[in-house]
């Protein structure tokens, strides 16, 4: 849990198991971590925590580079540098919004 900032949890199978799980900024301003059912509760509760530092460390404002944001979410630190972020992480109205985005990228 952290203090002083919403967030919803969403379990269900994604398309494939291409990714464990992520997390989205909502245009309110909480959040939405969406959690793969088609891996092992250990791997979703080790993945939920990592999403949560995401959260907490307020990476989606941060201008890193992803590879720097996801070992910092795993408690390592990347020394070399990388290129600059080119993309944004998409920013959805409701929970229904990305998981309807994420059914459509399966097609």
């Amino acid at each position: 849990m952290i203090e002083g900032i919403d967030y919803f949890v969403l379990w269900w199978p994604f398309p494939s198991m291409k990714s464990e799980g992520f997390v989205v900024p909502n245009s309110d301003g909480t959040y939405t971590i969406n959690l793969n059912t088609r891996y092992p509760q250990e791997i979703l509760l080790r993945r939920l925590d990592h999403e949560l530092t995401h959260i907490s460390e307020n990476h989606h404002q941060d201008d890193r580079g992803i590879a720097i944001l996801e070992a910092a979410a795993d408690g390592r630190e990347l020394i070399e540098p990388e290129p600059p972020r080119t993309r944004r992480i998409p920013v959805f109205d409701s929970p229904q919004a990305c998981a309807d985005w994420i059914m459509s990228m399966g097609r």
